[in-house]
């Protein structure tokens, strides 16, 4: 019997069988371990149809432990490839890997050690909130760092605009609008939540002064001025963009709807003086001047 075990034996060695090595020898104890088997398969001494099938066992859950970590740090170390790694990659998305493996599968796709459909549904899996936490914002900010680019980026972006996002992430996003860190429609259409206060607070703000320093052009430069004439926005940046018209730092129509709206009282205090100070040193001209001087004169007029 102990010379059919030691046969059996080097047949597990070979083979690595371990329901042979149970059949043949009882407890098996004289036999390779199931832990030893999956082991010699990260160091490569196994190959072919038999590596793929330990790798597939560990997604199936019919190994466990330590063991089940360590194949899993090997895909992403690049020891493994093809199917097997889509695989793994895919069994963290479906929940199937938890805890520290489930972060740093996650973490890979930041530093492009995964690429393709794989790193695609990672980031999806973010906006669909099956990964939450750090990782979720590490995506996030992937996002602004130009990590992740394409359909991706996109979708992340707009997942700010639909509040699937929050907290300092979504400030952050808004930010890089203003720094030009991102660009296209969804530039436009962060800029647009602010005008439909989907945004609020400091970044709010921010997104109207930046209009005034030029790094907001086209449409959306427009409409937020537009929106000061409107009352949409209020305070110091009210203020602020009326003073812009008269530094020149705003021109065309949006100038001219500025000057009328003082003349027709949606601005007052300060910058209405200031507009009506303007005329008389020159600084506008054309109607808004002839209106303003209309206006003046029959003021005068009505004094006398």
């Amino acid at each position: 019997m102990f010379s059919t075990c030691v046969y059996f034996m080097r047949v597990c060695v070979t083979l690595c069988s371990w329901a042979l090595c149970v059949k043949n020898c009882g407890d098996g104890k004289l036999c390779l371990s199931q832990w030893r088997t999956g082991e010699v398969v990260l160091l490569g001494l196994l190959s072919g149809p038999l590596q793929w099938r330990t790798g597939e066992a560990v997604l199936l859950g019919m190994l466990s432990g330590p063991l089940q970590w360590r194949t899993g740090e090997v895909v992403l170390l690049g020891i493994l490839s093809g199917p097997l790694q889509w695989r793994t990659g895919e069994a963290v998305l479906l929940g199937l890997m938890s805890g520290p493996l489930q972060w740093r599968t996650g973490e890979a796709v930041l530093l492009g050690l995964m690429s393709g459909p794989l790193q695609w549904r990672t980031g999806e899996a973010v906006l669909l909130g099956l990964l939450s936490g750090p990782l979720q914002w590490r995506t996030g900010e992937a996002v602004l760092l130009g990590l992740l680019s394409g359909p991706l980026q996109w979708r992340t972006g707009e997942a700010v605009l639909l509040g699937l996002m929050s907290g300092p992430l979504q400030w952050r996003t808004g930010e890089a609008v203003l720094l030009g860190l991102l660009s296209g429609p969804l530039q436009w259409r962060t800029g647009e939540a602010v005008l439909l206060g989907l945004l609020s607070g400091p970044l709010q703000w921010r997104t109207g002064e930046a209009v005034l320093l030029g790094l907001l052009s086209g449409p959306l430069q427009w409409r937020t001025g537009e929106v000061v004439l409107l009352g949409l926005l209020s305070g110091p940046l009210q203020w602020r963009t009326g003073e812009a018209v008269l530094l020149g730092l705003l021109s065309g129509p949006l100038q001219w709807r500025t000057g009328e709206a003082v003349l027709l009282g949606l601005l007052s205090g300060p910058l209405q003086w200031r507009t009506g100070e303007v005329v008389l040193l020159g600084l506008l001209s054309g109607p808004l001047q002839w209106r303003t001087g209309s206006n003046v004169w029959s003021s005068t007029v009505e004094d006398w």
